[in-house]
């Protein structure tokens, strides 16, 4: 039974990972958008780029993350 639960949970939290990863990939795909008007417009996309590093950041977390559960539901 707990191993059933366990699975459960980690399925759960693999399904958590998918909806945080496509929703960071979102954001990266607007913030791309942010820098490349900024870039056009002539004005500063400093702070632009930092924010699109953040995010490219997180989304490697999020998937690192999740093959962490895929190797623990294995």
């Amino acid at each position: 039974m707990a191993h059933r639960l366990y699975r459960q949970h980690l399925m759960e939290e693999i399904a958590q990972c998918d909806r945080h990863i496509a929703q960071t990939r979102t954001h990266i795909a607007r913030q791309e958008q942010m820098v490349a008007w900024r870039e056009t417009t002539g004005r500063d996309p400093t702070l632009s780029c930092t924010l699109l590093r953040t995010f490219w950041s997180v989304l490697d977390a999020h998937e690192r993350h999740r093959g962490v559960l895929l190797r623990e539901l294995a």
